[in-house]
């Protein structure tokens, strides 16, 4: 079954790239009806102490993010939460989601992640990392997630085959580097 977007995991998905702590981020409301169009409002508190660029990067990358599936965001604003520490992110959608296309034409969880991202763009490395959890969460084998970091990311079959192996050593607690065996130890191992 294919991830589809949701305004949550766009929420979510901008605080994340914007270099704001997933931990950070408490449950984001359901939407709420606002206006006569059918359009609704979110809002999910931050916490924590949060740059001005990083609530401008939360703001673009929502902004960016929905306009690449299209959705349409009124207005995204912030806000002071009731306790020191807290902020309060609120977004506006301009339709309601029955109004808007359905999941067949609305971008992968990967695809909503990388366009909130686009304030911030992340590195390779990141976007193989996400697409590595999730992956894996799945049980997807090696060649299928070697693949997908070559066609989604955008990596070398070589690439590919050794973030695989970083980011599977890093899962696995060993850190995330791939060492090169010695010269002596290939020798000594044929």
């Amino acid at each position: 079954m294919k991830n589809s977007y949701t305004r949550n995991s766009l929420i979510s998905a901008s605080i994340i790239a914007a270099g704001i702590s997933e931990d950070s981020i408490g449950k984001v409301s359901g939407a709420k009806s606002v206006g006569e169009e059918g359009g609704v409002r979110q809002t999910v508190v931050i916490t924590g102490s949060i740059e001005t660029a990083a609530l401008r990067n939360v703001r673009s990358g929502i902004k960016k993010g929905a306009k690449l599936v299209g959705d349409v965001v009124s207005s995204v604003s912030q806000s002071a939460g009731s306790e020191e520490g807290q902020t309060i992110v609120t977004v506006e959608f301009a339709q309601s989601i029955s109004a808007q296309k359905k999941t067949d034409e609305w971008a992968t969880a990967h695809e909503v992640v990388k366009a909130a991202a686009i304030a911030k763009e992340p590195s390779k490395k990141a976007l193989a990392e996400v697409a590595y959890t999730k992956l894996s969460a799945k049980g997807k084998d090696r060649k299928t997630v070697i693949a997908y970091f070559v066609e989604k990311i955008g990596l070398t079959q070589a690439g590919a085959s050794t973030y695989f192996q970083n980011c599977k050593n890093a899962a696995a607690g060993e850190g995330g580097e791939v060492e090169q065996a010695a010269p002596e130890a290939e020798v000594a191992a044929s």
